[in-house]
């Protein structure tokens, strides 16, 4: 299979201007079919951008409501039919999950190749962790319907081959029956462009005493899938006057949950808004909990990795492969409120832990940094291994 033109059919942004940036420096010709706006693309020319707007996708962020997942199947369906009925002929289509059906087959009909990118576990696996999490902490969680588990899974199916960036994701895929030599593991880069923070909550107060709180940080908006019910019944375990729990997101998507309410305003959470440089956030904590039931990835743990804040994660964050549990992070079983409130214990009665795991795992960030091109040199090295067969 010779491969010089790639399509890359994604249902919004997600990692397509890094995968483009990829391909495009490995020297094919690229270009991006997508959902979300020109203007959204950084690094993109806006002339290798074809825009195809999702009708439903623009009603739910204007109205500011969840869509039905049927009208999210809808969108996804046209999406792709459209894609698949306006797109240039290609020798590779690389496709993002659920988005991607119908143009696959016609780049494979062709006599193309067909790459799917799947950032997160196994969309049935994911399901069922979200629905039994659902009924375990009473939060509403709509499955998939049954078009939408087709879709996915016909798209695994057809395909030749599935991206992940993490093990986790690939467990996923493992335990669902999909061969190994399907699933090909490329984890995703740091963002060494990231500027630097001004500090808008400074750590320290006054002639340079230290603040007198020591502050828990977590970002995130997607109550359930985050397990921020789990980090809000820890640091209630614990009970520490001086600790307080900062949450970036918008507090609607947190309170709507009855405990969660009731807990947000007996420990005073502060919620804090939309920041330009949220650098600013994670400056200003003492530990940075991220307490995800599914992550297949986390981008956000390298964001506060770079500012030298000591970081929690639980075991299903995808982003952990490579860290050092107890030199650069501390870990903790998801869902487990009460090891989570044991391992933040540890951090907040000793100081000196805490300026080690921050320290260590900035290093570990600064070593990433210089591996900065890994994901261009793997997705290179991936196609044209696809080119030999």
């Amino acid at each position: 299979m010779g491969i010089k033109t790639i399509n890359i059919v994604a249902g919004g942004r997600y990692t397509s201007e890094l995968t483009y940036s990829a391909l495009t420096n490995s020297g094919y010709d690229v270009r991006i079919y997508s959902s979300s706006p020109k203007k959204y693309f950084k690094a993109v020319p806006s002339e290798k951008i074809t825009f195809v707007p999702k009708i439903f996708q623009i009603a739910q962020k204007v109205l500011r409501r969840r869509m039905p997942r049927f009208l999210h199947d809808f969108d996804a369906g046209l999406f792709d039919l459209i894609i698949s009925k306006i797109m240039r002929p290609a020798d590779l289509i690389w496709g993002y999950n659920g988005n991607s059906l119908m143009s696959g087959k016609v780049i494979k009909n062709n006599g193309g190749g067909y790459v799917l990118d799947r950032p997160c576990p196994h969309l049935i696996v994911q399901a069922d962790i979200m629905r039994k999490e659902s009924g375990k902490i009473g939060y509403p969680y709509a499955y998939p319907t049954k078009r939408g588990i087709r879709r996915f899974t016909d798209e695994y199916e057809i395909c030749d081959a599935i991206v992940v960036p993490s093990h986790w994701t690939m467990g996923s895929f493992i335990t669902k029956g999909v061969p190994v030599e399907k699933i090909h593991y490329i984890p995703l880069d740091v963002n060494p462009s990231q500027k630097s923070g001004s500090n808008a909550m400074p750590m320290k107060i006054g002639n340079g005493e230290l603040k007198k709180e020591i502050r828990v940080g977590i970002v995130g908006g997607s109550f359930l899938r985050k397990g921020i019910i789990y980090l809000l019944r820890a640091v209630k375990i614990l009970n520490k006057p001086d600790m307080v729990l900062y949450i970036r997101a918008t507090e609607s998507n947190v309170t709507q949950h009855p405990e969660a309410k009731t807990l947000c305003e007996e420990l005073g959470v502060v919620f804090v808004p939309y920041l330009d440089d949220i650098n600013e956030f994670y400056q200003s904590l003492d530990v940075f909990v991220l307490p995800s039931i599914d992550e297949g990835f986390g981008m956000v743990l390298f964001e506060a990795l770079r500012n030298g804040i000591p970081a929690m994660a639980s075991k299903n964050v995808g982003a952990i492969d490579g860290l050092r549990p107890e030199e650069e992070i501390v870990l903790f079983p998801a869902g487990d409120e009460i090891a989570l409130a044991q391992e933040l214990d540890r951090l907040y009665c000793d100081q000196k832990l805490r300026k080690k795991i921050g320290k260590a795992g900035q290093e570990y960030y600064q070593r990433k940094v210089n591996e900065v091109g890994r994901y261009q040199r793997d997705v290179g090295r991936f196609v044209a291994k696809l080119t030999e067969k």
